[in-house]
């Protein structure tokens, strides 16, 4: 059995590697830079290994027992820093091991872009005898990263070091067929540079996986340069028309004449060199080398590859595309819905659920009939509505449910829900005890079914778009993330609102009482940031008596890793109303209002006096805070702007994870760290300081 490392495991092409070498019984190690995205995409047979090119100071011993490596990991955008410690660092870091290890073939995933083909004419041939570009940032970062590793894999080689070198095409496949190259989509046109009628170099993921695997096993591929496109290309007009016909679309694009573009990149690259303004923040590096390569129409031979290893494309190329295209439109099951609970919660899951063409929402279910009833008329649903459980289950026979009730009820409705074979969504936090956790976790894994808990916030698009940037690389190193939350629940107390503090009675049974309903969603964005080594070290509690004479109203924690720490104030009398993390690193800041739905970055660096420096920091601060609120106005008056937490994106994919049979994530786990934090602040229930009214529990 060959034992085979892969890096890059988790992408387009690095999964469909990992499952063809499972497949033929190789034993495989795959390398990702985030293990729990990556076990939702990986076959189980496959073994998952964290090691982050960036640090390969903290690598495991990845190369143990390894017989060939796929190098397949590389940075794809990003400013040339990061191409340089990924594709470049992280190469030399791996052939260094790898000649360690002795093992017998290095196989180097490069591209077509490493060829010099700016000063080409229409109809010239590419092969690997074609001159190789220089790497200078006239190529792009993307070009130059490559070129600089090929550069580092022939090196290894001439040390002894059994390599060998591959160069795809644009890669297509199931839900990926569309490139940058046909244009940019502005609405249904895609604009871009170039003819109609230019051929574009297209594989297919089956041809560039067969090519892969061939060349490992070849003994004559040893130090070899192949390039990997598939024979009788098509234009850009066919590609656009295959795309409209599989995927019901109405592309159509609009090209633009190539000097014109080149000279607007001019343009773009002094705009680039801007003193003082953050790399993020700059414009996309576009070279006129890089669009008059896009604007000739070459052809490109595999024939070498051919030769070699037997070679040939899986497919003719307009039938792969379209049988790709194909694919790539989800075919989704209806799932059959039911909503446990009618209390104010359940609206915001009706409302998400009903927006779903994959839903079908069988019943609601509540101890107090007419609320349910009340809240299905309220949402235009002619669901049929129980007042128990078991009714439900036996006469709408659900195969997902949305738990909306309190905590302290969740651990029999879910269990109960598992048993009968239900999946299971459930509101947070996901019980009040560690125990009730885990012998809901038990039963979901006895069971098959999937258990989620609604850590929303999650999901919430600039959270998500903040961690990619942390990820890479925007603020350096975390050292510290420091959350506030200010909600403004005083009204509670009021005397003169009796509908808020009945419609609040069951929070009071929370051993923390209603900050501990609140408190879970600072504490696993945190959590999410700090990632798993930082533990809780301080817990400050504090109780002013504006929202209940006898619950905590203010909550201050310290957690803390080996290399950053985390800090959460969560106050319910503070004004005005706030919610802000912000990440500090060693390069860089990072603000997010979850609130106000804006994301600021401040770099650590600027050029000049540190007097412009100052000013340049306030004005970029400005204009990118007045650049988010017009995206979010004009999203608003377009209906396409979800306030923040909104429901919508975590059903987008918990339900996701059930059509494809994925792990869901945030899991049982997820919500059991956060419910061991919340005992750890309040470790055991205090007397209700009064009784629950009008609680809606099932």
């Amino acid at each position: 059995m060959t034992r085979v490392l892969v890096t890059g495991a988790s992408g387009f092409i690095g999964q469909a590697l990992v499952r063809a070498l499972v497949e033929r019984g190789d034993d495989v190690r795959a390398m990702v830079r985030n293990l729990r995205a990556a076990v939702r995409v990986l076959p189980s047979a496959a073994e998952p290994v964290e090691a982050d090119l960036r640090h390969p100071g903290r690598w495991p011993d990845v190369m143990d027992g390894i017989d060939v490596v796929f190098h397949l990991a590389a940075a794809i955008d990003g400013p040339w820093p990061l191409h340089e410690q990924v594709t470049v660092h992280g190469t030399a870091a791996l052939l260094e091991r790898a000649a360690a290890a002795d093992v017998r073939r290095f196989v180097h995933v490069s591209s077509i872009v490493v060829h010099a083909t700016a000063h080409q004419r229409d109809g010239d041939v590419i092969d690997e005898r074609t001159p190789l570009a220089e790497p200078t940032p006239a190529v792009g970062s993307y070009a130059r990263g490559k070129l600089l590793a090929e550069r580092l894999v022939r090196e290894a080689e001439h040390r002894g070091l059994p390599t060998t070198i591959v160069r795809p095409g644009l890669v297509y496949g199931p839900g990926k067929v569309i490139f940058e190259h046909l244009g940019k989509p502005i609405g249904p046109v895609l604009v871009g540079c170039g003819r109609p009628g230019q051929h574009l170099p297209l594989t297919s993921l089956h041809s560039v996986i067969d090519a892969l695997l061939r060349v490992a096993d070849c003994p004559r591929s040893r130090g070899e340069t192949y390039l990997v496109v598939d024979d009788h290309p098509i234009d850009r007009r066919t590609h656009v028309r295959i795309l409209n016909d599989a995927l019901h679309t109405r592309y159509r694009r609009l090209d633009v004449p190539t000097p014109l573009v080149c000279l607007a990149a001019r343009g773009l690259g002094a705009a680039r060199r801007c003193p003082g303004l953050p790399a993020r923040h700059r414009l996309p590096a576009v070279t006129p080398d890089k669009l008059r390569t896009r604007a000739l129409d070459l052809r490109y031979d595999s024939g070498k590859l051919a030769r070699h290893t037997g070679w040939a494309p899986a497919h003719h190329v307009a039938d792969g595309l379209r049988r790709a295209a194909s694919a790539s439109v989800p075919r989704r099951p209806v799932h059959r819905v039911a909503v446990v609970g009618a209390g104010m919660n359940s609206i915001h899951h009706l409302h998400a659920l009903c927006r779903r063409d994959d839903v079908r929402i069988v019943g609601l279910v509540d101890t107090q009939l007419d609320r349910a009833r009340a809240l299905a008329a309220r949402c235009g649903l002619e669901a049929p509505c129980f007042d128990s459980l078991a009714s439900l289950c036996d006469q709408a026979q659900p195969d997902a449910a949305h738990v909306v009730t309190p905590p302290a009820t969740h651990e029999s409705l879910v269990c109960e829900l598992l048993e009968r074979g239900v999946d299971v969504l459930c509101e947070k936090p996901l019980a009040i005890t560690l125990d009730a956790c885990d012998r809901m976790a038990a039963t979901a894994a006895r069971r098959a079914r999937t258990l989620g808990t609604t850590h929303n916030f999650l999901f919430d698009e600039r959270f998500v778009r903040m961690q990619a940037m942390i990820a890479g690389g925007a603020v350096g190193q975390v050292l510290h993330v420091d959350t506030r939350c200010a909600f403004d629940m005083q009204r509670l107390s009021r005397a003169d609102d009796p509908a808020a503090a009945q419609r609040a009675g069951w929070v009071w049974n929370l051993p923390g009482g209603l900050i501990e309903d609140l408190a879970p969603h600072p504490i696993y964005m945190t959590q999410a940031l700090l990632g798993t080594d930082a533990t809780l070290a301080h817990i400050h509690r504090a109780r002013t008596g504006r929202v209940h004479p006898d619950a905590d109203d203010q909550l201050h924690l310290l957690l803390a890793g080996p290399r950053v720490t985390g800090d959460i104030l969560v106050s319910l009398t503070a004004r005005p109303p706030a919610f802000t993390i912000t990440v500090h690193g060693t390069a860089g800041t990072l603000m997010l209002d979850v609130q106000d739905m804006i994301l600021l970055h401040s770099h650590t660096r600027a050029r000049g006096p540190r007097a412009l420096q100052r000013g340049l920091r306030v004005l970029h601060r400005n204009a990118s805070t007045l650049r988010q609120l017009g995206t979010n106005a004009a999203r608003l008056a377009t209906r396409r702007l979800h306030p923040p937490g909104h429901m919508h994106t975590i059903c987008d994919a918990y339900y996701h994870a059930l059509a494809t049979g994925h792990p869901f994530t945030p899991g049982p786990a997820d919500g059991a760290a956060v419910v061991a934090i919340l005992r750890q602040i309040w470790p055991t229930p205090h007397p209700t300081p009064h009784p629950p009214v009008n609680a809606s529990s099932v």
